[in-house]
């Protein structure tokens, strides 16, 4: 039955194995408030065909593909900003699902979740839904972007060198954004820095020697200097609900760290 009024939702289902592709496309015209336009390929040179021919506002991607991997096919997609994608992997890969998430993907969906029709229903319609929004707000907030030309003034306060580096590199990889980027890794950088600059956000170690980032982030916000993104490597639930209750923007592990991680942070931030 055609769903009046539906918006329309053009899917690219990228899977070698023809009974999976089978089972997600009846999953997907199950979900209701969507109309579906679904097209499949399972091999390199139908990827391509279709990447080349049409645009795509969804695209389902196997971790497991021939010829080419899904790792090299994420990397391209996410590269060329083609769409959101979410990965579909097999038993025992939720390691690299989580790697994928990493690299630009906004979700999975584990090939498990098919066995069971009424289960995967309603995992992967709440996965599709809220990757399409994700990108739509994403979509929405790059033009914003726009209003500040681009720019973006950036203080890193970290005690680890080599963290400020990885940071630095990540930020320095984000096409959209102009980023000015100063550094501090102890209690004088810090206030100097907030003391003589005007900055956009702030990325703030939990860590910091003589004083944690939560005092920190405490006072940095009671002085309205800037937004406060934390980045730890000793996540935990405690923490991450500690930071937020005193108005951090964004808490992010420093397992989870990526360019594309930073730019989402960034985009709700600014």
């Amino acid at each position: 039955m055609e769903k009046q009024g539906a918006k329309l939702t053009r899917v690219l289902i990228c899977d070698d194995d023809p009974a999976d592709r089978k089972l997600i496309k009846r999953i997907l015209i199950k979900i209701r408030d969507r109309k579906f336009k679904i097209t499949e390929a399972e091999r390199k040179c139908e990827i391509e065909k279709a990447l080349a021919e049409q645009e795509f506002d969804l695209i389902l991607l196997d971790m497991a593909m021939p010829e080419k991997s899904g790792k090299l096919w994420l990397s391209e997609i996410v590269d060329k900003e083609i769409a959101p994608v979410i990965v579909i992997t097999g038993h025992g890969e939720l390691e690299d699902s989580f790697e994928a998430m990493r690299h630009g993907a906004y979700a999975y969906i584990s090939k498990n979740w098919l066995c069971d029709f009424e289960l995967g229903l309603s995992t992967i319609k709440r996965t599709v839904l809220y990757t399409l929004d994700q990108w739509k707000l994403e979509c929405d907030l790059d033009e914003q972007l726009k209003s500040l030309n681009g720019k973006a003034n950036i203080l890193i306060c970290d005690d680890d060198p080599g963290d400020i580096r990885i940071i630095r590199s990540y930020l320095n990889q984000l096409k959209k954004l102009d980023v000015n980027i100063d550094e501090a890794t102890d209690c004088d950088q810090i206030e100097n820095s907030i003391n003589s600059n005007k900055y956009d956000v702030i990325f703030m170690d939990h860590s910091m020697p003589h004083k944690s980032g939560i005092e920190w982030a405490e006072e940095i916000l009671k002085r309205k200097v800037a937004p406060v993104i934390m980045i730890t490597s000793h996540g935990s639930e405690e923490l991450a609900v500690e930071a937020l209750k005193i108005g951090i923007s964004d808490y992010i592990s420093k397992d989870l760290l990526s360019a594309n991680r930073l730019y989402k942070a960034l985009c709700a931030v600014l």
